[in-house]
């Protein structure tokens, strides 16, 4: 199930109205992943943002309201970097080049170009169950499109066949989600955990006998 496009932020694209709303998204989505979403105060988001707290107001009703937003934004972002890399129905794909482009673009929006999609993956089992249930579509339109791909690749003999591919989809997007908790940017090159994690997943751990 594709997502739906929906415009982000406020409608005056380009005015400073618009460009403070994304200064305000990016400091709570910030916050939100390093401290947690209930640690994190309004005063504090301000603070990030470099305004008065009583300037959120004019942006957003709520402390929730902008969960509510960060959540939307983090699940569109990724969602629309993966399915950027997979190719249209046909035949001749090479899956396993496409599986490994998709984890690409998971991890590089994930731990470095989207504060929104890592806050949503550290933040998203803290929050209340009635917050997840508004998010849940989203989150299962991504997992939907991951297990597309997986079938797809099975059915074209590029997977195993033994492998039931929801317990697949679980498990890998599980091991790259982990990233995000150890993951730091001064110790590790971005493209070498890319690449050691593709190489996990497409070679395991055990050493080749024959």
């Amino acid at each position: 199930m594709p997502i739906d496009a929906q415009p982000s932020g406020a409608e005056t694209a380009g005015t400073k109205f618009d460009r403070s709303h994304e200064v305000i998204l990016k400091a709570a989505a910030r916050l939100f992943r390093d401290k947690g979403y209930a640690a994190s105060t309004l005063r504090d988001i301000a603070s990030a943002a470099g305004m008065k707290a009583g300037s959120l107001y004019y942006h957003f009703g709520s402390k929730e309201e902008m969960l509510d937003a960060i959540l939307d934004q983090g699940v569109r972002e990724i969602y629309d970097g993966v399915r950027a890399v997979i190719p249209d129905e046909g035949r001749g794909i090479d899956y396993r080049a496409t599986i490994a482009s998709a984890i690409h673009a998971h991890l590089t929006l994930l731990l470095a170009r989207s504060e929104f999609t890592s806050a949503n993956i550290r933040i998203f089992g803290q929050l209340p169950s009635e917050i997840r249930e508004r998010h849940r579509p989203l989150r299962l339109a991504y997992a939907a499109l991951w297990e597309t791909l997986l079938s797809d690749a099975q059915r074209a003999g590029q997977l195993r066949k033994d492998i039931e591919i929801v317990q697949l989809r679980q498990f890998l997007l599980g091991a790259l989600n982990w990233t995000v908790e150890w993951f730091d940017a001064d110790r590790h090159a971005l493209d070498t955990v890319v690449s050691r994690c593709t190489d996990l997943i497409f070679h395991g751990i055990s050493v080749d006998a024959g």
